[in-house]
């Protein structure tokens, strides 16, 4: 493999490797099963966390929510409000009120400006917007 390669592997060959690296070394596990002896140190430091989870896992990434979930859950119920009374909710009046929560809740550094949080917002939301063409 070449050395700039990325690899992915499922939970259920890194039991392997940390199987195998238990009975014998972390070099010999590494070497066997042609991965870096760091990460055999890594999976072996995460042992409980991959015999624990199902086998086609890949990462343990951190959680799925935002910085601000107050905030995101008050822009949903203003998308529900607005749905409700058959409104409709575009790009601009979400980021236009994810704004105003922002001055009205004081958050500092706020993305909402930014063009990359309104989709993840509304993935994690389950929101969806308007496209407008004029």
């Amino acid at each position: 493999m070449a050395p700039n390669e990325r690899s992915h592997y499922s939970a259920a060959y890194k039991r392997k490797v940390v199987l195998a690296a238990e009975s014998s070394s972390n070099v010999q596990a590494g070497r066997d099963f042609g991965v870096d002896e760091k990460n055999v140190r890594r999976w072996r430091g995460q042992r409980e966390k991959l015999f624990a989870c199902a086998a086609t896992r890949m990462t343990f990434t951190g959680p799925r929510k935002g910085r601000h979930p107050e905030m995101e859950a008050a822009l949903a119920d203003f998308v529900r409000t607005q749905r409700a009374a058959a409104l409709p909710v575009t790009t601009e009046v979400l980021q236009a009120t994810a704004r105003a929560l922002s001055r009205e809740q004081v958050v500092h550094n706020c993305r909402c400006i930014e063009s990359t949080w309104h989709p993840t917002c509304s993935r994690r939301n389950k929101i969806v917007c308007i496209v407008r063409m004029s």
